[in-house]
């Protein structure tokens, strides 16, 4: 190749391409047309620097709400599994065990933490065992770690009922439910500890490094633990489901951030007497769905009539729950507005088909195979709480 005389600037500048181009040189060619093709987008940036300028400002806004999302939008929470005394996290995709703990008892609960950028904490609940309470707990998966953990004392649930109804080593959390209860973005824990079956509750309201907030006492114990923004004005209430022995009958309790303690008032004179006086009732609103005649709970079998399967129906503001014997069986779907007045009574065809076999067979006295008949039963259900009490009247002008 014939060398380019580069001894000054401008003989860099300005190259002979025809005396190049005569020596037969291939190179030259394709220098030329790399030449060509660099000065065309020269001439064209400087006509496209606005639009350059746009596209970069969008890329650069898409990059950034992208971030943000990455940071402050839902995040994906990997599946748990527990059996036993083992709770297991799965990979996102479910296909993976990535973490594995085994606990010193049984796991009644165990769900990710609402809390933090991304997931790193499990929520585990454990029934009591050899004597020693069932905490619900906070557990650092990944650095594989307790970080907190709650229990209820026997101590605590005889200040508020009967010695002779709390067995001593035996309170345990048996189910919670993550609720925001005071609008700040971080969810708290609504826990429901009880002594033995049917025997008296404590729904204990956490903050998320395992504070109290409040304890509602309940003579009867919770099976199912609920949050819903049930009132729509942005923070979650607390709902909580299961049986009251005063009455041998459901209910549902409806707690807010102002209304987290307080315990059930059953009693004759509609308050409960403890070691440090009376307590009122606290709740927001309580709905107790009283047993059947008794010749009627005979006839299907049940002791004490159990509230499960609660739903909230946002789209309607109702809620939805199942009344039978615990969660094995199912006798009536009951419907109630946001402050639990009850709605409606369906029986189920079971439940119907009992009573009109016991009717025939003389075991029942009354006809429990209408719509009237449960009806009439609905309406004897009695409210307590706050919203239950009616609004003082305006005094005489």
């Amino acid at each position: 190749m014939t060398p380019v005389d580069d001894q000054s600037p401008e003989s860099t500048a300005h190259v002979d391409f025809d005396r190049l181009e005569r020596d037969g040189l291939q190179e030259v060619r394709q220098f030329r047309e790399r030449m060509a093709r660099a000065a065309n987008r020269h001439r064209r940036r400087r006509w496209l620097l606005p639009t350059s300028l746009l596209l970069n400002a969008i890329v650069l806004a898409a990059l950034i709400a992208a971030a943000k999302g990455a940071l402050f939008g839902a995040r994906e929470t990997p599946p748990v599994l527990f059996e036993g005394n083992v709770v297991q996290i799965l990979s996102l995709s479910g296909e993976e065990v990535i973490w594995t703990h085994e606990f010193p008892a049984r796991v009644s609960r165990a769900e990710i933490a609402p809390w933090g950028r991304r997931p790193r904490e499990v929520v585990v609940s454990l029934y009591s065992e050899s004597g020693r309470p069932g905490p619900v707990l906070d557990w650092d998966f990944r650095r594989n770690r307790e970080v907190w953990r709650h229990e209820m004392s026997p101590e605590e649930l005889i200040r508020y009922f009967p010695a002779d109804l709390v067995r001593v080593g035996a309170v345990w959390c048996n189910e919670f439910a993550f609720a925001d209860v005071d609008g700040d973005g971080e969810a708290e824990i609504a826990a429901a500890f009880h002594s033995e079956i049917y025997y008296p509750a404590g729904l204990r309201t956490l903050d998320r490094d395992g504070h109290v907030l409040g304890t509602y006492w309940h003579p009867g114990y919770f099976d199912e633990v609920l949050a819903a923004d049930v009132d729509r004005d942005g923070d979650d209430e607390i709902l909580a489901a299961g049986t009251n022995n005063a009455h041998h009958g459901a209910t549902i309790v409806l707690l807010d951030a102002e209304h987290l303690s307080g315990c059930a008032r059953d009693d004759s004179s509609n308050r409960m007497m403890t070691q440090e006086g009376p307590v009122d009732d606290g709740a927001l609103a309580r709905l107790v769905l009283p047993a059947w005649d008794r010749e009627i709970m005979d006839a299907v079998g049940i002791e004490r009539l159990h509230a499960h399967k609660m739903a909230w129906r946002g789209i309607d503001r109702q809620i939805q729950i199942e009344i039978g014997l615990e969660s094995r069986s199912a006798t009536a779907l009951i419907r109630t507005d946001a402050e639990l007045r009850p709605l409606e009574v369906i029986p189920h065809g079971g439940l119907l088909n009992t009573a009109r076999i016991a009717r025939e067979q003389g075991l029942l006295s009354v006809d429990a195979t209408t719509q009237q008949f449960w009806d009439e039963w609905l309406a004897h259900a009695q409210r307590f709480g706050e919203l239950a009490t009616p609004a003082p009247s305006a005094p005489a002008s």
